[in-house]
């Protein structure tokens, strides 16, 4: 039999997805969608088939589906993955877990009363460039002392994303999205945070779309945010790099790397620029093929680099944390569990 997905949003980003899953898991088939908006469930279901359904209920009740991929706004991710992990399915949510920290965890007492295989999809963790920067800082056992991490994307916070009640502005939809990168790759939690933001073009009803932030970790690594969406799509978005620059200062070498495009490190004995082979489309730079591979891994309870449901919890407190700071001007401690 089958294994069957189901879409709970079927926009832009389950497109992308439900492309990964053509070409990374082809036996896996796309049993339908559910979304508010009935012309684009009506549209995805054109392209990929399946049925479409009338409510989140009727998809999640539905015994044939195994998996479903939440793909919607950030303020309907903890209801739709609590109902999912009660009807006993498989996990795949868009980033962020969740709009505050109360909300992650509350998901998170939910999931281990009737745990499910979950992940959460930070996909700058599984990039062609990251997993080859990762490659590189255990090749040369390198000991990284600081870090430069930049963020930058289109205009799209003067909608829903810029929103408290649905989006949660610049530290939930690009916060979380670095948090998660940084402790990642540096392999420690992080411990303190000083954080400010501040409206680039944006109307003042909104959430601010722009943050500077510092950054201490467990491990004594420290490091400088920077994240704002006033880039433009020829520069930032398209897929050979640009929208985020991350640089890793070490003894062993400096290495900075665009997330989506070029790796280039330098050491005592060499300076190397590399980009990864492979097709030049948002699904493989961007990594959501990697994603889609390294779900279906764990669905076989392998071993992958892919956001668990507790880091991502993680990084929802690093978020709660740096808005105090902001709150309250000063350095704040990130509290977890």
């Amino acid at each position: 039999m089958k294994h069957r997905i189901g879409f709970i949003g079927t926009g832009e980003i389950a497109i992308i997805h439900a492309n990964s899953i053509r070409i990374e898991n082809p036996e896996w088939e796309i049993a339908g969608g559910y979304d508010v908006i009935d012309s684009a469930c009506r549209i995805f279901c054109s392209i990929y088939g399946g049925r479409i359904y009338q409510s989140v209920e009727a998809l999640l009740q539905d015994q044939t589906i195994d998996t479903v991929y939440i793909c919607t706004r950030h303020d309907s991710h903890v209801t739709y993955s609590e109902e999912a992990c009660k009807n006993g399915k498989n996990i795949f949510l868009e980033k962020p877990v969740a709009l505050n920290y109360e909300d992650a965890r509350k998901l998170l007492k939910c999931w281990k009363q009737r745990p499910v295989p979950f992940t959460v999809g930070y996909n700058m963790r599984v990039t062609p460039s990251i997993l080859l920067l990762k490659e590189k800082l255990e090749e040369h056992n390198a000991k990284p002392e600081a870090f430069r991490l930049n963020m930058t994307g289109t205009p799209f916070m003067q909608g829903w994303a810029g929103d408290e009640r649905y989006g949660g502005g610049v530290l939930v939809c690009q916060g979380s999205h670095m948090f998660d990168l940084i402790a990642h790759i540096l392999k420690s939690p992080i411990s303190e945070i000083c954080a400010d933001t501040q409206w680039l073009h944006q109307p003042k009803e909104l959430e601010p779309n722009s943050a500077i932030v510092l950054v201490k970790l467990e491990n004594g690594v420290c490091g400088t945010l920077l994240m704002h969406d006033r880039g433009n799509k020829s520069y930032h978005i398209e897929p050979g790099g640009g929208m985020i620059n991350f640089t890793i200062y070490s003894e062993q070498g400096t290495y900075d790397v665009d997330a989506y495009g070029r790796l280039r490190y330098g050491t005592n004995d060499e300076l190397v620029s590399i980009i990864p082979s492979g097709q030049n489309d948002i699904e493989y730079r961007w990594g959501y093929r990697n994603e889609a591979s390294q779900f279906s891994k764990l669905l076989a309870s392998q071993v992958t680099s892919i956001c668990t449901l507790d880091e991502a919890v993680n990084a929802a407190a690093v978020v709660e944390a740096a808005k105090k700071s902001v709150r309250e001007h000063r350095w704040v401690s990130v509290v977890y569990g």
